[in-house]
């Protein structure tokens, strides 16, 4: 017996519209994905838009402001603390008295220190007068030999005419003549020694004036000693680091506190900042900085550079450029940019996570469909902490994912979902 045959239905053409979609759209994703496409949510993508701008390469830091200038106290005799006339914090004149010591031993050894003393410039003066009495000694025996030279010779003028009357004996012209010879030669010696003298006594009187000074300036400094029991302010300002107590004994040499150089204009303070030790070769005495104080800019100049390394930083001072802020305090703590380099009108991008991952050297720029973004490689110059100064690869208004760019290292392009 025949079957009969049935036919099969031809499918209905909307079904194989549908499959053809289903079809199309799984060979569209694997081709994508075959040229290295994504498709990320454009919400969770951070863009950023290139633009025209100023360029500061800088390096942030946080300083101290301190003084410039310090000056320690040290004890320079000690003792035991007889008064203290000041406390720490207070500002000081200079000269004006901040404690004094009670030292005994001190005072009584200096005392007959400055007796002994007073009794050698004594002998030293009394040696200077000796020499001056001999000098004058010698000049009235000249005198007196001088004289009698005179004497002489007016008598053997008068005496020699009469030699022809015989109204005087013949010896005593003699006798006249050889006085008169032997009072020539004596003057002779008599001022040879007084020459002598002379030149002996310059050198002896001069070693006796440079004794009594030092005599003298020995008393100064055993007076100054004594002085010292008695501290006070070389300089003019705040006094710190005072913790002293009456009745605390002090040696010699220990430090009793500080005094701070300061006042109230900013130009007496200096800005202490550590700096990472990588910028150690870039840093230069002179270089500009920018310091936010009250809301104000102020600039600021490196003063000094300490080149030791501490915990991979090392110290600079930087002094305030031109304004200075109206009041700072001492201690305060400051943010300030230490600048490298300052370019202006030019090309800029946000520096964002994407520099990580790619060392500015590509990115995922944006199409101007803003439904996809393409790799696209990059030339970029200098990169502070907020952007990157790019030199090729980029216009103006573009704009470029920045985000981290985790996986897509092998990918081309970047497909949104809206």
């Amino acid at each position: 017996m025949d079957k009969k045959i049935q036919k099969r239905k031809s499918p209905k053409p909307i079904y194989i519209l549908a499959g053809l979609a289903v079809v199309g759209y799984l060979l569209y994703n694997m081709l994508e994905s075959s040229a290295g496409a994504v498709e990320l949510e454009k919400s969770k993508l951070t863009l950023s838009k290139v633009f025209v701008g100023e360029f500061k390469d800088f390096v942030p830091l946080r300083g101290v402001v301190k003084p410039k200038e310090t000056v320690f106290l040290d004890a320079l005799e000690g003792g035991n603390v007889k008064a203290v006339l000041v406390h720490d914090g207070a500002y000081v004149e200079k000269g004006q008295a901040l404690l004094s010591f009670n030292n005994t031993p001190l005072i009584l050894n200096t005392m007959a220190r400055d007796t002994a003393i007073v009794e050698q410039s004594n002998q030293l003066r009394t040696t200077l007068l000796n020499l001056d009495q001999e000098t004058l000694s010698l000049r009235e025996a000249i005198l007196n030999t001088s004289y009698r030279i005179t004497q002489l010779k007016q008598d053997i003028k008068r005496i020699e005419p009469l030699l022809d009357s015989s109204a005087v004996a013949k010896s005593k012209f003699e006798d006249a003549e050889k006085e008169l010879a032997y009072n020539k030669n004596k003057l002779v010696l008599q001022q040879e020694r007084l020459d002598l003298h002379n030149k002996l006594s310059a050198i002896q009187a001069k070693q006796i004036h440079s004794s009594i000074e030092l005599l003298e300036q020995n008393r100064n400094q055993l007076q100054q000693a004594r002085d010292s029991l008695v501290v006070r302010a070389p300089v003019g300002g705040f006094l710190t680091g005072f913790d002293i107590t009456v009745g605390e004994s002090k040696t010699s040499g220990e430090r009793l506190g500080q005094i701070d150089v300061l006042g109230e204009q900013s130009s007496n303070y200096k800005i202490v900042a550590e700096v990472d030790e990588f910028y150690l070769s870039k840093v230069k005495k002179g270089q500009q900085g920018e310091a936010l104080i009250n809301n104000q800019s102020y600039i600021l100049g490196v003063d000094k550079i300490y080149t030791q390394v501490k915990n991979n930083k090392f110290t600079v001072d930087l002094t305030f450029l031109g304004d200075a802020p109206s009041s700072v305090s001492n201690g305060q703590s400051i943010a300030l940019d230490l600048t490298f380099q300052h370019k202006q009108n030019v090309l800029l991008l946000e520096r964002g996570s994407f520099y990580d991952d790619t060392g500015g050297n590509w990115a995922f720029v944006v199409d101007e469909s803003g439904t996809y973004a393409t790799k696209q490689e990059l030339k970029v110059g200098a990169i502070n902490t907020q952007y990157i100064e790019v030199l090729n690869g980029l216009n103006a208004g573009q704009q470029v994912v920045i985000s981290k760019y985790t996986n897509l290292s092998d990918r081309e392009r970047i497909n949104f979902k809206l």
